[in-house]
C-alpha cells in the first residue's frame, strides 16, 4: 500500500520476547532489512538475539523503544500494557504502527494526529460470517465492518473446524514461522482473511484486497 518492500525497512518490535511479540520476530526476521528489539527484561532480550545470531540474523536491542523510534520504517507493539504507554512523536514521519496489544498501546490523541499510519493488528475477518454468544467484541474496540475478531479467537475456531482439539500456540515461543504458514493455509481454506486495517478513526481510505472486503 504505502510501495515499500520489506527487506528495505527497519523493524522495530516492542515486547519482542513475549508470545506475539517473538512470533513476529522470528517470523520477519530475515524478511526485512533492520530488525530492532525492544523488551523489559534484558537478560530474555540477550538470549533472544543470541538465537537470531545462531540463525545468521543480525539483531539490534534495547530496554527503551525511545532508542530505536526515530528509525524504524515499521513499529510492531506487542506488548499488553494496563495503559496507553507509547507515544508517536519519536517516529520517522512516514512509519507504519501496528497495535497488536490489548489494551492499546498507543496514546491514542496522538494516532488520532497521524491518521492512516496507526492499525490494530492481530485482527482477522470470517468471509463467510461469524457469530458470537454474548458477542462481547464491541467491547474491545468499534470494529468497522461486522465479522471481525481477534485473531487468537479465531486461531481456536479453525482448529474446531479442522476438528484439532489442541494447544496450538499457546505458550510463550510456540507461534514459530511454521505454525503461522500452518494457520495461514487453514484460515484461506476456510474464508479467513486479514482485517482490513483500521483504529480508532475507524478503516483507512485505502484498503489491501478490496474486492475480498
Amino acid at each position: 500500500m504505502r510501495g515499500r518492500k520489506l527487506n528495505d525497512c527497519g523493524l522495530l518490535i516492542i515486547s519482542s520476547t513475549g508470545d506475539i511479540g517473538s512470533g513476529c520476530t522470528y517470523y520477519l526476521a530475515d524478511k526485512v532489512k533492520a530488525l530492532f528489539l525492544c523488551a523489559r527484561n534484558s537478560d530474555r532480550l540477550q538470549v533472544q538475539q543470541r538465537r537470531l545470531c545462531n540463525l545468521q540474523v543480525e539483531s539490534h536491542v534495547t530496554t527503551s523503544p525511545a532508542e530505536f523510534l526515530p528509525v524504524a520504517d515499521i513499529v510492531i507493539c506487542a506488548a499488553s500494557v494496563a495503559s496507553p504507554a507509547f507515544s508517536l512523536r519519536a517516529c520517522k514521519t512516514d512509519a507504519v504502527i501496528c497495535d497488536a496489544g490489548y489494551p492499546k498501546n498507543i496514546q491514542p490523541t496522538l494516532a488520532n494526529m497521524i491518521g492512516e499510519s496507526v492499525f490494530f493488528g492481530g485482527m482477522g475477518r470470517v468471509l463467510g460470517g461469524l457469530q458470537c454468544e454474548p458477542d462481547l467484541r464491541q467491547a474491545c474496540y468499534g470494529y468497522p465492518l461486522l465479522n471481525i475478531a481477534h485473531g487468537c479467537m479465531l486461531e481456536g475456531v479453525l482448529l474446531a473446524l479442522e476438528g484439532r482439539h489442541e494447544v496450538f500456540s499457546q505458550g510463550r515461543g510456540n507461534i514459530k514461522p511454521t505454525r503461522v504458514e500452518e494457520i495461514w493455509q487453514l484460515a484461506q481454506k476456510h474464508s479467513f482473511v486479514l482485517s482490513p486495517f483500521f483504529n480508532q478513526r475507524g478503516l483507512w481510505a485505502k484498503q489491501p484486497n478490496d474486492e475480498e472486503v
